[in-house]
């Protein structure tokens, strides 16, 4: 499945890395690192400042195109099913795992590139059970940079998701899900306002199902005609619109990729482009409240990391702490680990009130295969325009 959407910094100057993780320690991504290597792969690393994480990379290159086709055939050809795009600046550390050199740092991009950085990140495992850190990595391997335009698999056609607001226009970020009829149990999922390459549906009819999911907005069903797709370089691509109406009072909005790490109330590293999106649909709607449900899997006490003086929301490390609580102690952590997150990005805490459900609204067995799915938010939104 090709899954390689998301958003980030575009522009001259701009530097995209293909990650393949992500950990708050040199030594565990040097470890994970070493992995690579005999898959093929020339493994650097970058240092984040701003999450305070060391990256794993395969490829660093001002082509955005180019960091994408690279992406999708590591994910295809290697272990990295998880790679992702990091659009920004970094500082990279030299060190090429194979041969053992000495590490130095060496800032790769010009000083007068923009600072605000965004990434693409895709849901992953940790990588080391020992470090269930921000989940990111990269390995190295320099795509030319005048290779303008990396095709997609001649299989599939270009085609891009155009998710927006029906009230005013705007882009909102979303997730496409596509099925071969409206009945199908298994479908392919990518992030809205992306170029993607999408292959022939097996029906006879060429047409897909698909359903759209946005945090804030309602959701959307409706189908689309394959056939009518374009070759890229024939076209640049074929867009399908999607207006979306947004989510009035009394509705509840629930996540697609808005996760926990394992017995904590703290956040996967892929939960990040969802929170954001509702960071951005606060923002543009001051007369919105809301009440945040923490929900959890079982109703029994356990171990928990929780956030305590971290500013870091994604990743286990200095400033967790690991405590023993009740399932509903638990879910009180994380509805207030998704409020603190939103008032760090600058929502007024006035807005928003918080609900410890604890295990006694699960949607799935509990130690059925989807018993996982009970750990989730759902955000009641209870005054709106």
């Amino acid at each position: 499945m090709f899954f390689f959407t998301g958003y980030g910094q575009s522009g001259a100057g701009t530097r995209h890395y293909v990650i393949i993780g992500a950990f708050s320690s040199l030594e565990n991504a040097e470890r994970f690192g070493s992995q690579a290597v005999p898959q093929g792969l020339t493994v650097n690393y970058a240092r984040n400042e701003a999450r305070g994480v060391y990256y794993v990379y395969v490829l660093d290159t001002e082509n955005r195109k180019a960091a994408y086709s690279f992406g999708a055939r590591i994910r295809k050809d290697t272990d990295y099913k998880d790679a992702w795009v990091f659009s920004g600046s970094l500082a990279t550390l030299e060190q090429n795992v194979e041969q053992g050199t000495e590490i130095v740092e060496q800032p790769k991009v010009t000083p007068n590139e923009p600072a605000a950085e965004e990434e693409v990140v895709e849901k992953q495992e940790e990588a080391l059970e020992e470090e269930p850190v921000v989940a990111e990595q990269v390995t190295e391997q320099q795509v030319p940079q005048e290779e303008k335009e990396p095709a997609f698999d001649p299989n599939k056609s270009p085609y891009y998701f155009k998710l927006v607001s029906s009230s005013t226009g705007e882009e909102v970020s979303g997730q496409v899900y596509l099925f071969e009829n409206e009945q199908a149990n298994q479908y392919q999922t990518y992030r809205g306002n992306q170029l993607i390459g999408l292959g022939k549906p097996a029906n006879a009819k060429q047409t897909y199902f698909v359903r759209v999911n946005a945090p804030g907005y309602y959701p959307i069903a409706t189908e689309i005609n394959y056939a009518n797709t374009t070759d890229l370089g024939q076209s640049d691509n074929t867009t399908v619109k999607v207006d979306l109406e947004r989510s009035r009072t009394g509705h509840y909005v629930e996540f697609n990729n808005v996760n926990f790490l394992a017995n904590s109330a703290i956040f996967t590293p892929a939960s990040q482009p969802e929170l954001d999106a509702f960071v951005d649909l606060l923002s543009k709607n001051p007369k919105y409240r809301i009440r945040v449900h923490g929900h959890c899997n079982g109703k029994f006490e356990r171990n928990a990391t929780i956030r305590s003086a971290s500013e870091n929301f994604f990743a286990r490390g200095e400033g967790t702490q690991e405590v023993s609580v009740s399932a509903k102690k638990l879910t009180d952590h994380r509805a207030q680990l998704f409020k603190d997150y939103l008032v760090s990005n600058g929502i007024e805490a006035n807005r928003i009130k918080t609900k410890a459900e604890g295990g006694s609204t699960m949607l799935f067995p509990q130690n059925g295969p989807l018993g996982g799915l009970n750990d989730r938010l759902e955000i009641e939104i209870t005054k709106g325009k």
